[in-house]
């Protein structure tokens, strides 16, 4: 998959990352990238939801999704759908102070 590519619905670009117009996402503009991200891959399977990355990091998934909301872990919107980063799960157990581990 690639980063960017053209909505099937209206033609516009589209961003994966994001799950929106490129307009509305909040990538740099495409003179600003290095690489084109119209031949940028990405790899989806590198994003897990917010309770996944919480089951991982051995708490709650409410602090995982309190977490994301706040902004502590970033997150991405793709297809409608809320994911973190896997390398991001470290920050969750990482952050002191953040709440109790979750029952085993």
């Amino acid at each position: 998959m690639f980063l960017w590519t053209v909505c099937v619905d209206c033609g516009d670009d589209w961003c994966n990352l994001h799950g929106r117009h490129v307009k509305d996402c909040p990538c740099p503009p495409h003179h600003e990238w290095k690489t084109d991200p119209f031949m940028t891959r990405i790899n989806t399977t590198d994003y897990i939801r917010p309770a996944t990355a919480a089951k991982l990091a051995n708490v709650s998934r409410a602090l995982a999704y309190r977490m994301v909301k706040d902004g502590t872990i970033p997150s991405v919107e793709i297809d409608g759908t809320v994911f973190v980063h896997r390398r991001d799960v470290a920050r969750i157990v990482a952050t002191p102070g953040m709440g109790r581990p979750r029952k085993a």
